[in-house]
């Protein structure tokens, strides 16, 4: 397999050429990875970026400055993405003529739909929404006055879902190894069972690690059991866990839950944004110190906690996830834009591309990544 990016390029140049240029310009909120250049350069192929916005804790400032050298740019802190006047702000100038779509990760513009549907009216055309954390700020804000085109649940997704347990399970680790702690034989709690918490229970499992599972549904608490993994009552698995992996997309620990926690419990985040955990009352409740790059080190009354990477999502400490199947999520983002120009304006809702669609990607994506001959990927 190659070591470069020739045939995520190739991949994406395919796709933008298949669906043509769109009567429509782009603002873009995502991870400022070393993934993001090859897919706006997709984007610019399809329709003008008028904006891009990069999620402050995901910030790889050499990928920034190769991205303000080719589109406008700007870089709030994520007090400012939380703020929906703040937000609508931002993004005012940018929407001043023309139709936009606007494509983000997080649900961050969910708050601020009335306000900008009564400013700006149909010259936004709608939004494309990566995460399942912002699948549900946009359930919550339903009625929409604007169509979600979402790319969470779709079925292209569960490659790469399937990879953020792993990755956050490594960028744990050698996180803790750089202070001399090895992951083997430590106690972990998954809370949330879904792709994500299956493939980090999978990977801390692998390290020879004690694992445990919690998830507010029984059912999938079941597939945990069948799994392998022990399933305690939520107050056990917390009080006897070493670290503590957040994998709900929503917030797995309030601020009632540190004291009952181990001392010396490390938290890990694995999902998108600063919410996995109660931050704010963490932060109100202990006094916190900053051990070292990336972990901080929570104190009250002689019980200790450890939080790595701030709360944010482990994983993006070594890039988020790469490789091949990130690129075929990236194209349904590409494919739901062409989606939503089609949508109808009198009745907005969330929704998906259909299944040709997503047929035609996975064509393109077999085609320009795997070796037909022997099933594996190019070289």
């Amino acid at each position: 397999m190659s070591l470069g990016s020739e045939h995520t390029r190739e991949y994406f140049t395919r796709v933008a050429a298949d669906i043509g240029r769109l009567d429509v310009r782009l603002i873009v909120l995502n991870h400022c990875l070393p993934d993001l250049p090859d897919l706006l350069d997709a984007a610019q192929a399809m329709a003008p970026i008028s904006l891009f916005v990069p999620v402050p804790y995901s910030v790889n400032t050499q990928v920034l400055a190769r991205l303000m050298e080719k589109f406008p740019v700007e870089t709030p802190r994520m007090e400012t993405l939380i703020d929906h006047e703040a937000l609508a702000a931002i993004v005012r100038p940018h929407l001043q003529t023309g139709r936009t779509a606007i494509l983000e990760v997080g649900g961050y513009f969910a708050p601020a739909l009335a306000r900008l549907k009564a400013e700006f009216g149909e010259r936004i055309v709608g939004f494309v929404e990566d995460t399942e954390a912002g699948h549900r700020r946009y359930l919550r804000a339903e009625p929409l006055p604007y169509t979600v085109m979402s790319v969470a649940r779709s079925p292209v997704k569960q490659q790469e879902d399937a990879l953020v347990g792993p990755a956050c399970a490594f960028s744990a680790e050698r996180l803790l190894k750089s202070r001399g702690m090895y992951l083997q034989a430590r106690r972990c709690v998954i809370i949330g069972y879904g792709k994500v918490g299956r493939g980090a229970a999978s990977a801390l499992a692998g390290r020879h690690n004690s694992v445990t599972v919690y998830d507010i549904n029984p059912i999938r608490r079941t597939v945990a059991m069948g799994d392998g993994f022990r399933i305690p009552d939520r107050e056990s698995a917390l009080s006897t866990a070493d670290l503590v992996f957040g994998c709900t997309g929503a917030t797995s620990l309030h601020g009632d839950d540190f004291p009952r926690l181990k001392n010396g419990a490390i938290l890990v985040s694995c999902s998108s944004k600063r919410h996995e955990f109660d931050l704010t009352a963490l932060n109100r409740d202990y006094q916190r110190t900053e051990l070292a790059p990336h972990i901080d080190r929570y104190d009250r009354d002689g019980h200790t906690l450890y939080l790595l990477a701030g709360g944010a999502p482990v994983n993006f400490l070594d890039g988020g996830v790469g490789g091949p199947a990130l690129p075929l999520v990236q194209a349904e983002i590409l494919m739901a834009t062409a989606a939503l120009l089609e949508a109808p304006r009198d009745c907005p809702a969330i929704a998906e591309i259909g299944e040709d669609r997503r047929r035609r990607l996975a064509e393109i994506w077999i085609e320009t990544f795997c070796d037909p001959k022997s099933g594996s990927y190019r070289a």
